[in-house]
């Protein structure tokens, strides 16, 4: 691992702060650190280049720095991603098990022709009605006995335009 610009970015550290250039100090420690939690994040890289990489980020900001170096962008990013299809089969009356999409769209169609000829719950869910009376209006129609309300509202407000 080489690491001597760190360790030379260091020693400079700890002069500025014996000399009394502590926000000097704290701004090259800033550094190291986000270096080093770059380097936790990408254990490929060696930690000069960590520090080099990281102290390139500091055109974005001292906060976007610290963010960028330690990964937390990209894990909130991931964190905020939503596996679209995935939401889809959970939503369905009846699970979907194949990873024919055909299929997928089918049960997507049939789901919305039904919504739209039922005028109550079609009126209920544009007006965001509680679930409960939602629930209500489901259990006096077969095609939507096996639904929950939950998820028909879910359902609905991510493919509303298709109504």
């Amino acid at each position: 691992m080489n690491k001597m610009e760190f360790n030379k970015q260091l020693a400079y550290a700890l002069t500025c702060r014996s000399l009394g250039k502590f926000q000097k100090a704290s701004d090259l420690l800033d550094q190291l650190a986000n270096a080093l939690l770059y380097k936790d994040n990408h254990p490929e890289k060696t930690l000069d280049d960590c520090l080099f990489i990281t102290k390139s980020f500091r055109k974005y900001g001292r906060e976007n720095a610290a963010m960028l170096s330690a990964g937390v962008r990209f894990d909130r990013e991931l964190a905020f991603t939503v596996d679209y299809k995935q939401e889809l089969l959970e939503l369905l009356p009846a699970p979907v098990t194949t990873d024919d999409n055909t299929i997928l769209i089918d049960k997507i169609f049939s789901l919305i022709a039904v919504i739209r000829n039922n005028k109550k719950i079609l009126s209920a869910l544009q007006k965001n009605c509680s679930a409960q009376y939602i629930n209500r209006i489901m259990k006096k129609d077969k095609n939507l006995s096996s639904l929950h309300a939950a998820k028909l509202k879910k359902f609905y407000q991510l493919y509303n335009k298709l109504f």
